[in-house]
């Protein structure tokens, strides 16, 4: 494997166990490359939690999501290729094409990404943000766009720290953009989450509030690039990213056979 896969957990290791672990195993991910990342007073209870063959990727972090992300880059050496997931996948949605759905399943999916983006000059990949076949497609797109948190990967620079705590993934997408001249997004793959449901992870700490202030933040932070903020009808603060030139590209095939058409 030429990737890992980092998972940020707090207060969710049962649910780690029976969503996001039990989604790679089931898709035969090498336990090897599976990295968990707690704070120190939740070790043991997810030393407990845990399969042996995982006792050693138990890692010792920071509190907040925000820091926690910014600690996993700096355990990873430069260069390192990450895919960061949540801990509470239940499902890992994807159209049936050779490249989001090869023999090797998951597990050949993420090497696709990584060399795909690659190709395109790219250091961070991101899916498609609702877990809805009816608007999943077989391709993938250079611009910017919102890269969801629960699932995407990066090429290891150490640099991205999220100023906020809450929207730390719009940061995320805006700052790779700006830095690489653009990120990727494939639309044939969507992960399954709860999201805002449940306890543990960003739930045990995010509020309207922090989310309304984290917008504005990042509103003033990114003026160029964020269109608008909107408050949605269940109270809920949303960002609007800015329409950018993109380029649009067909993924029937293998990445290195694909053909592609620029999109203004």
């Amino acid at each position: 494997m030429n990737y890992v896969i980092a998972i940020p957990s707090y207060k969710r290791a049962d649910t780690l166990v029976k969503k996001s672990l039990k989604v790679l195993y089931d898709e035969c991910i090498p336990p090897e490359i599976i990295y968990i990342f707690v704070v120190e007073e939740e070790y043991e209870a997810y030393k407990l939690a845990l399969p042996e063959e995982l006792q050693d990727n138990i890692i010792i972090g920071r509190h907040s999501l925000r820091e926690q992300r910014f600690f996993i880059q700096e355990y990873f050496q430069l260069g390192q290729r990450i895919v960061f997931m949540d801990d509470d996948i239940s499902q890992i949605k994807r159209l049936g094409s050779s490249f989001y759905d090869p023999l090797d399943g998951l597990s050949k999916i993420f090497e696709n990404f990584f060399i795909f983006t690659d190709l395109k000059g790219c250091k961070l990949w991101g899916v498609y943000p609702a877990s809805n076949y009816m608007f999943m497609k077989p391709k993938a797109l250079k611009g910017l766009f919102y890269s969801i948190g629960s699932l995407y990967g990066i090429v290891n620079n150490k640099d991205i720290h999220a100023p906020t705590c809450c929207k730390e993934d719009y940061y995320t997408s805006i700052f790779c953009y700006v830095r690489d001249g653009g990120i990727i997004r494939f639309c044939g793959l969507s992960p399954v989450s709860s999201y805002w449901k449940g306890t543990g992870g960003m739930n045990a700490y995010r509020t309207i509030q922090t989310e309304k202030d984290a917008s504005e933040n990042l509103m003033k932070l990114y003026p160029d690039y964020i269109s608008k903020l909107v408050l949605k009808k269940n109270g809920r603060w949303d960002i609007v990213l800015k329409k950018m030139p993109k380029e649009q590209y067909e993924l029937t095939q293998n990445p290195l056979l694909e053909s592609h058409s620029e999109v203004a």
